[in-house]
């Protein structure tokens, strides 16, 4: 028996592109958690100075 790949349709690649998991998705999300972490450190660091 032998197993055949079919071809993706257009439809079914869009979709795959456009998950909610996607790597740009991911990527912003962790740029923007690491920069909150930054402005709270800084902020820490500044009334820590005060």
């Amino acid at each position: 028996m032998t197993v055949t790949a079919t071809p993706l349709t257009l439809s079914k690649r869009v979709a795959r592109r456009l998950e909610h998991g996607d790597a740009i998705f991911r990527g912003l999300t962790v740029l923007a958690s690491l920069l909150i972490l930054l402005a709270v450190a800084a902020i820490g660091y500044e009334l820590w100075q005060n």
